[in-house]
């Protein structure tokens, strides 16, 4: 297995070189899932919500301990919510510490509802369940490199969805 680097490989001898971020190639191939990488995690869920169309008046359920700058996040965009209502729009569901939430409840009551599926793997990206990737679930997955490296910055997103 290669070793990951957080940082990119820069050809420096080549004439209008693009840098090579080994860390998302490496990660990819570990996924195998297309990554697209942020900021940080925040940034990847207001990015994939205003993609998806969702507005103010959009609702997502939330879990009761989520942290104040995800709800602040997420307030970007729509509206988070405790209780469901005609208005909800999506579940954000957060697995906190890399322990899988019931992820088969949860994406039945999401389907008959017809809901967004927002995997929040910030604390599981290597978290796997019946052999698969936690971070395959779900319509969208968000993922927070600070929270598993020492580094400043660093986030990304994989989604099903072409938009």
């Amino acid at each position: 297995m290669k070793k990951l680097s957080l940082y990119p490989k820069i050809n420096k001898t080549k004439k209008n070189h693009k840098p090579n971020f080994t860390f998302f190639d490496d990660l990819e191939s570990i996924l195998s899932k297309k990554i697209y990488p942020f900021s940080s995690a925040r940034a990847a869920l207001v990015f994939a919500l205003k993609s998806l169309g969702f507005t103010r008046q959009d609702e997502i359920l939330i879990p009761p301990f989520l942290s104040d700058c995800v709800i602040s996040a997420l307030s970007k965009t729509a509206f988070p919510t405790l209780v469901e209502s005609s208005k909800t729009k999506a579940i954000y569901v957060f697995h906190q510490f890399g322990f899988p939430q019931e992820i088969e409840a949860i994406q039945k009551k999401a389907i008959k509802e017809d809901w967004v599926i927002i995997n929040c793997c910030v604390h599981s990206l290597f978290t796997k369940i019946r052999n698969d990737w936690i971070i395959s679930w779900g319509d969208f997955s968000i993922f927070s490199l600070p929270k598993m490296y020492p580094c400043g910055l660093g986030g990304g997103l994989i989604t099903k969805n072409k938009k």
